[in-house]
């Protein structure tokens, strides 16, 4: 936890122009990936000193279409 803390990024503060799309080629499966490139107009958080007991709930995914997931935090290592 100390060596590489995990650091979340609020979405509200990236650009469209922060982001690239790319490829995402597998066997059997094609797809994309989007990528971030840091920009100091980002806001950017951490737990630093994290401990057993504290736990961090990242949500990536929503199957129901009516929860807005733009919301969420982007969490980079």
């Amino acid at each position: 936890m100390e060596d590489y803390p995990l650091a979340f990024c609020n979405p509200r503060s990236v650009r469209d122009e922060d982001l690239v799309e790319c490829d995402h080629v597998r066997r059997k499966f094609k797809g994309a990936n989007m990528y971030m490139h840091y920009s100091p107009g980002q806001e950017w958080h951490y737990l630093g000193q994290q401990k057993p007991e504290e736990v961090l709930l990242l949500k990536m995914f929503d199957s129901d279409p009516t929860v807005d997931a733009n919301g969420e935090l982007s969490a980079q290592m």
